[in-house]
C-alpha cells in the first residue's frame, strides 16, 4: 500500500511539474514540424508566458498546439498559404496582448478559437483573401484596445463578434471588405449606440458607412439621442476612487455600470438626476488594480470609456 501511495505521489508531482507555465521569452514556429513536435519539445507546456508567432508558408494545421490554454503575450498567425482554419487552438481561452491574423491566403474561417474569451490588447484581422466567416469567435467577450477588420474581400458578415462587450474597446475600424454587407451584429449595434470612435468605409452596401450600419441596427444618430455633455473622469488613473462628471440636457435616470478587463460586471448603480451638471463617484477600494471600463446610460444615450486603478 505504501509503495502504491509513493508511486501515486511521484506521479502527481511529476504531472504538476510538467503542467507549469513555460516559454517566458516566447516561441516562433516557421514549419509544420515545429508545431507537430510542440508537445515533445516542451513537455507539459500549456500556458505560454511570452509571445507566440506562427509564420510560414508550409504550415497547414495547428493540431500540435491543442494543449495550449493561454498565451501571456501576443498571438500572431501570419503569412500561411495552406492553413484553412485554426483547429488545434480549441483549448485556448486567454491571450494577454494582441491577436493578429494576417495574410493567410487559404484561411476560410476562425474555427479553432471557439473557447477564446478574452484578448488583452488589439484584435487585427487583415488581408485574408478567402476568409468568409468569423465563426469561431462567438465566446470572445473582451478586447483590451481596438478592433480592426480590413482587406478581407470574401468576408460577408461580422457574425462571430456578437458577444464582445462594447465597453471593452476604445476604437473600431472596418474597411475594404468588399463583400461585407452584414455588420448589424449585437456588439456593433451596442457600440454605435454610444458616443464611440469608429471608422466604417469601403465595404459592401449595408456596411459602407456608420449611417448605413446605424440604419440596419435601427438606432438614431448620436446627435439625436445624446443627453450627455462634457463627460470627464477624474482622477484617471486613480488609487481608491474616481468621479465621473457630466452634464445632463434633461432630467433622467442615470445608470452607471463598470466592467473589469475581462468584460465581467463588477459594479452598478442607478439614480434619478435633474438637468444640469452631475457626478457619480465610484469607490474602488477592495477592487484589484488594473483596467476597468465604465458605461454611463441616461435614457437612450450611452457614454463609455476606460479607467485605470493603480497602487
Amino acid at each position: 500500500m505504501k509503495k502504491l501511495l509513493l508511486i501515486a505521489l511521484i506521479s502527481f508531482i511529476s504531472y504538476a511539474a510538467l503542467s507549469q507555465s513555460c516559454l517566458p521569452d516566447g516561441v516562433v514556429f516557421t514549419t509544420q514540424k515545429q508545431i507537430d513536435n510542440f508537445r515533445n519539445d516542451y513537455p507539459g507546456c500549456s500556458e505560454i508566458e511570452g509571445n507566440l508567432l506562427i509564420y510560414g508558408t508550409g504550415i497547414y494545421n495547428l493540431t500540435g498546439l491543442n494543449v495550449l490554454k493561454s498565451i501571456g503575450g501576443y498571438l500572431e498567425i501570419i503569412c500561411t498559404q495552406s492553413l484553412i482554419n485554426l483547429s488545434g487552438l480549441e483549448n485556448l481561452t486567454h491571450i494577454g496582448s494582441h491577436l493578429r491574423i494576417e495574410e493567410n491566403y487559404a484561411l476560410k474561417n476562425l474555427t479553432g478559437l471557439d473557447n477564446l474569451s478574452s484578448v488583452g490588447g488589439d484584435l487585427w484581422i487583415l488581408y485574408n483573401e478567402f476568409l468568409v466567416s468569423l465563426n469561431g469567435l462567438s465566446k470572445l467577450n473582451s478586447i483590451g484596445e481596438f478592433i480592426e477588420i480590413s482587406h478581407n474581400p470574401a468576408l460577408t458578415s461580422l457574425l462571430g463578434l456578437e458577444n464582445i462587450n462594447p465597453n471593452s474597446i476604445n476604437d473600431l475600424f472596418i474597411s475594404y471588405n468588399n463583400s461585407l454587407a452584414n455588420c448589424n451584429v449585437q456588439f456593433i449595434c451596442d457600440y454605435l449606440t454610444g458616443i464611440s470612435a469608429c471608422q466604417i468605409y469601403y465595404n459592401s452596401a449595408g456596411c459602407n458607412c456608420q449611417e448605413e450600419v446605424r440604419d440596419s441596427c435601427g438606432i438614431l444618430s448620436v446627435h439625436e439621442i445624446s443627453l450627455f455633455e462634457n463627460v470627464i473622469l477624474k482622477p484617471n488613473p486613480f488609487t481608491t476612487s474616481t468621479t465621473i462628471e457630466y452634464e445632463l440636457k434633461q432630467p433622467e435616470k442615470v445608470i452607471l455600470t463598470i466592467y473589469n478587463h475581462l468584460g465581467q460586471l463588477v459594479y452598478q448603480s442607478q439614480e434619478n438626476q435633474t438637468q444640469g451638471k452631475q457626478q457619480l463617484l465610484w469607490n474602488a477600494e477592495g477592487y484589484a488594480d488594473g483596467i476597468y471600463f465604465y458605461r454611463l446610460q441616461a435614457g437612450d444615450a450611452v457614454a463609455h470609456g476606460k479607467m485605470l486603478k493603480v497602487r
